[in-house]
């Protein structure tokens, strides 16, 4: 996996801190601000991880997403979603587990770097170590983040700048119980206050469907410029 990246332009990597030395239960909580962050975390630490429905059925993608042990959801549906989660943790803490550690993004979404969505509460149910960690993506000139522009420019972009560094930052380890996962949202809104004060971002009050109506409406803009010209 790093291999690829460096081939894709993404470079140097650097790492700021680090994961405990047994990941064995582990959640890793991350933000999320571009497609190439699950590369860059399968780089970092090879782990299974959750994603949206339709990437299972990307061909070759999809197919390594569950050779990994992928979870698989819909952004657009809550109920019943977050048990899958919770399963797979009471799996990981089983002390004969094989599973590797879980990446979860629990703003739900991508942002891009420059703020952040309120953390949802579905790795919080469930006793668990957590791992707090964010990645950036340092001053491109096109950036991994744009996502209102169709996957072939983006990949396009970023392969043809000359580099695109990254840095994984970890930041607070807790041990199983000390996250309160008795009140997950009280928990899940401490934890992204740690993230964005260390990101030096602000949180803002937004959705998954917030996001997908301002998608709507740049695309529309984008369709009626070009009945113009």
């Amino acid at each position: 996996t790093s291999g690829f990246l460096f081939g894709m332009g993404l470079w140097p990597m650097r790492r700021i801190g680090g994961p405990p030395k047994d990941l064995t239960g582990v959640t890793l909580l991350c933000n999320h601000a571009s497609y190439v962050d699950i590369l860059v975390m399968m780089a970092e630490v090879m782990p299974a991880f959750v994603s949206k429905q339709a990437l299972g059925d990307v061909l070759g993608v999809g197919f390594m997403a569950k050779f990994a042990g992928c979870i698989f959801v819909r952004q657009d549906v809550s109920k019943g979603q977050a048990q899958l989660l919770q399963q797979r943790q009471v799996e990981m803490a089983a002390p004969d587990t094989s599973w590797p550690p879980l990446l979860v993004f629990p703003e739900g979404t991508t942002t891009n770097n420059r703020f952040m969505m309120p953390f949802r509460t579905g790795a919080l149910l469930t006793p668990s170590r957590h791992q707090l960690v964010y990645i950036r993506y340092c001053n491109p000139a096109f950036s991994p983040t744009w996502e209102a522009v169709p996957f072939w420019v983006s990949l396009l972009g970023i392969m043809t700048q000359w580099r695109t560094p990254v840095e994984v930052h970890y930041l607070q380890y807790f041990e199983m119980g000390e996250v309160d996962v008795s009140d997950p949202k009280a928990a899940a809104a401490k934890l992204c206050e740690c993230m964005s004060t260390s990101m030096g971002v602000e949180v803002v009050p937004a959705t998954y469907q917030d996001k997908m109506e301002y998608f709507k409406f740049l695309l529309g803009r984008m369709g009626q410029l070009k009945k113009t010209q």
